[in-house]
């Protein structure tokens, strides 16, 4: 889900999650120091074999589960900064918002959004009963539109704008959360129109 409120709103909520994903870090490192402790006892014959499959079995699945949170935290956080950029309201978290741009434009991040944006969004083909004639051609029109952002994506040294790094993540993210990874034809347009403006 998008993250939609005022600046100050949104501050706290970054805040907020900064801490949740302290929290869960720690936790996670806890569980998986829990992990080596158990399989060292196992090993030096502390506890019996049974003991010892307990113990580190339920610290791999209590490990699991905390790192599983501090990404979804993570996640959360990042959605939450986009936000704030996408608004202009950098000002109000500009450390949080600085380093997520830095993420937005590495070339590591451009080239594999790239690589997501033209092997996961599809173009959806008009049927065959179409009325208008000119379907067809909004099917080429938009795939070029598409092969743009892609090329504009993957040559970094070209600079982009932020904002469109994000609008790319989002439309990648909404035909990943598909079925079929086909945008109606509607959604698809408007999306490239405002990716369009920042890239």
């Amino acid at each position: 889900m998008t993250p939609t409120g005022r600046p100050g709103g949104l501050a706290a909520r970054i805040q907020a999650l900064h801490d949740e994903h302290t929290a869960s870090r720690g936790r996670s490192l806890g569980w998986l120091l829990g992990v080596a402790v158990g399989a060292a006892l196992w090993a030096t014959g502390v506890v019996d074999a049974q003991a010892g499959v307990v113990v580190v079995a339920c610290a791999v699945v209590a490990s699991w589960w905390w790192l599983r949170d501090a990404r979804r935290v993570c996640a959360e956080a990042d959605d939450t900064v986009d936000e704030l950029i996408l608004q202009g309201w950098e000002k109000v978290a500009p450390e949080a918002a600085a380093a997520r741009v830095r993420t937005l434009l590495g070339t590591r991040y451009r080239r594999r959004l790239a690589r997501l944006l033209a092997t996961g969004v599809y173009v959806p083909l008009p049927p065959p009963h179409a009325a208008r004639p000119e379907a067809a051609e909004d099917v080429v029109l938009h795939r070029r539109r598409l092969e743009h952002v892609v090329h504009q994506l993957e040559d970094v040294r070209r600079p982009v704008d932020p904002r469109g790094v994000i609008l790319v993540s989002r439309l990648v993210r909404s035909a990943q959360t598909r079925e079929a990874p086909t945008e109606p034809r509607e959604e698809l347009a408007s999306a490239l129109q405002r990716i369009e403006r920042f890239i």
